[in-house]
């Protein structure tokens, strides 16, 4: 495919997608200090009880519309 300049895409690209349409993204990507990974139904547990161990905190924070002393948006 030719651009309207003149470049040409790659064989599997599209002018209008941002990546090759066989692209593959990664699942997870892994260093020694950190390990990043799509949020899946294996984190719901850990998620929800480090959610419910800071509800007081998350009250508390003066950004949150239920704040004490702060009304919430109707």
């Amino acid at each position: 495919m030719v651009e309207a300049t003149g470049r040409r895409y790659g064989r599997d690209m599209d002018s209008d997608a941002f990546v090759p349409v066989d692209f593959v993204p990664p699942t997870s990507l892994a260093h020694e200090r950190f390990r990043l990974e799509p949020l899946g139904p294996q984190h719901n547990a850990a998620d929800l009880a480090a959610w419910t161990s800071s509800v007081a905190h998350i009250r508390a924070t003066p950004a949150t519309p239920t704040a004490p002393g702060r009304r919430p948006r109707a």
